[in-house]
């Protein structure tokens, strides 16, 4: 059995390594943002708001069958209605359908951003899977390409 203070030196590493990798994803999204010449780019430093910046980035939300213009406005917008669906709609159904219409979205948006950003396409889809679903990855693999130079598809 474990002792509390073995629990407790666990939890406090692992909160430790949460925001860590939160704040070198951030500082790699306003490094980015700096590079393109983004006038805001220090709004990459704050959670949520910070997907603007990478919206600015990608320019658009590139699905199959059509484009999302303003993506710096759609991007952000994502976790925001999803929370909101999930706080406030009483309907299961409909909020099932709106959560899985902005998922899908959201996917496309953090795969958009990884094929303008890494290549080979495998890898962006790679991240873009792993990185979409959850948010940690999503940081860190956006600390991996802070460097690159966008692509032009």
């Amino acid at each position: 059995m474990q002792t509390p203070i073995t629990i407790t030196v666990a939890i406090y590493i692992v909160t430790f390594l949460f925001f860590a990798t939160i704040v070198l994803g951030s500082f790699a999204i306003a490094k980015m943002g700096e590079a393109a010449g983004t006038k805001r780019f220090w709004l990459g430093y704050i959670p949520i708001i910070q997907f603007f910046i990478l919206g600015k980035l990608i320019e658009t939300i590139d699905t199959p069958y059509f484009r999302i213009p303003k993506a710096e406005f759609v991007f952000p917008a994502l976790p925001l209605i999803i929370l909101g669906v999930i706080l406030f709609l009483p309907v299961p159904l409909v909020a099932g359908v709106i959560v899985f219409a902005c998922a899908i979205i959201w996917l496309y948006a953090c795969n958009t951003f990884f094929l303008l950003y890494c290549r080979p396409t495998k890898k962006a889809n790679l991240y873009t899977i792993i990185g979409g679903i959850f948010i940690l990855p999503l940081y860190v693999f956006i600390f991996l390409v802070r460097k690159n130079k966008q692509i032009e598809i």
